[in-house]
C-alpha cells in the first residue's frame, strides 16, 4: 500500500515543476516506498526551504517532515571531520516526506495532494 501511495502522489503531482520525486533510478530497482519523499524546487540552490511548506501543511493538520538531517550537521557529530559535497544538505533543506502510512485512504491522499498543490501555488506564484 505504501508503494501504491507513492504512485498515487506521483500520478497526481507529476505535472508540477516545483517538485521532484525521489524514486528508483531504473527498472532494476524495486523500492517498497516506505516513505514518499519529494524535493521542492529541484535544481535551485536558492530555493525556498521546505520548512515553509511543512508549516503550511501543519496548519491544515497534515503532518510532513524534512528528510533526515545529515550526520555531520547533528550536534553530537559536529566535532568530527566530514567530507561533503553539499548534496545531503540540499536534500535536507529542500526535501520533504509526505504522509506515507499504509492506512491512508484515497480520500486522505486526495486531501493531502489538494492542500500541497494549493500551498505550492501560493508560494511559487
Amino acid at each position: 500500500s505504501r508503494r501504491n501511495n507513492f504512485f498515487y502522489y506521483k500520478d497526481a503531482l507529476s505535472g508540477n515543476e516545483q517538485i521532484e520525486f525521489l524514486e528508483e533510478p531504473d527498472e532494476s530497482y524495486y523500492s517498497n516506498h516506505w516513505l514518499t519523499t519529494i524535493v521542492i524546487n529541484p535544481g535551485n540552490k536558492d530555493a525556498l526551504s521546505s520548512i515553509k511548506i511543512q508549516k503550511e501543511m501543519d496548519k491544515v493538520q497534515i503532518e510532513t517532515r524534512p528528510l533526515w538531517k545529515p550526520m555531520h550537521l547533528q550536534p553530537v557529530f559536529s566535532r568530527y571531520y566530514s567530507i561533503s559535497n553539499g548534496v545531503s544538505e540540499s536534500l535536507f533543506n529542500q526535501g520533504l516526506c509526505l504522509p506515507s502510512g499504509s492506512q491512508l485512504t484515497e480520500q486522505d491522499l486526495d486531501r493531502i495532494i489538494k492542500n500541497l498543490e494549493n500551498i505550492l501555488v501560493d508560494i511559487f506564484s
